[in-house]
């Protein structure tokens, strides 16, 4: 399923959370394909928990910059091996630095 682009600018923080309604599933995060972990990246957190009637994680990616635009996705499997998934296309925008340089010069007298 995918869902609305999402748009962030640099030094915002991401958060998204995936639910899949069944407990002990086994969730991952995804961008662009390849798998998403605290060791890939320290600015990455991802916290899981299995609650009475459903499962959860939330990706959180701290200090965005530009390079983290892409496919997010968050991947399950059920125990009869079923692969579910829900992916967002995450946009980031640079933050725009304009310099404004003057030129003084002495006022000429009249």
């Amino acid at each position: 399923m995918m869902l609305a682009p999402l748009e962030y600018d640099e030094d915002q923080t991401l958060k998204l959370r995936c639910v899949m309604l069944w407990k002990g599933s086994l969730i991952r995060w995804y961008k662009d394909d390849q798998r998403l972990t605290h060791v890939s990246d320290a600015r990455v957190n991802i916290t899981s928990a299995v609650e009475s009637d459903r499962s959860w994680t939330e990706l959180v990616v701290e200090r965005l910059a530009a390079n983290d635009s892409g496919l997010y996705s968050c991947g399950a499997e059920d125990t009869s091996g079923r692969r579910f998934n829900a992916s967002n296309f995450i946009k980031i925008s640079s933050k725009l630095l304009v310099f404004f340089y003057l030129r003084v010069a002495p006022l000429k007298s009249s």
